[in-house]
């Protein structure tokens, strides 16, 4: 499931986007997979993987690499989901449990 996110502001995204890793519908629940950022005319991208483990990919500065960044399943990052440097998140994609 992809979820297309508000285009705001990098400001107002810092503040007030809360990307949330575990989404209910219905009957299905869904565990965040990765987030699409837009930002600096180019896109970046976090990962999750089934451990809540994030990773960073930003082509321009990692020549094509993933980089472990932190751990969701602590919940201290979880505000920090909506940026990623100056880009802003633009996608969240979501995948069934």
């Amino acid at each position: 499931m992809c979820v297309q996110l508000p285009c705001l502001p990098f400001d107002t995204v810092k503040k007030r986007l809360v990307v949330d890793w575990s989404v209910e519908l219905n009957i299905a629940r869904y565990r965040l997979a990765g987030i699409v950022y837009w930002g600096a005319d180019h896109f970046g991208a976090r990962i999750v993987d089934d451990s809540l483990r994030v990773y960073r990919y930003d082509g321009m500065q990692s020549r094509g690499s993933l980089a472990f960044e932190f751990s969701l399943s602590s919940g201290v990052h979880r505000n920090t989901l909506s940026v990623m440097d100056r880009k802003v998140a633009s996608m969240a994609v979501y995948a069934r449990m």
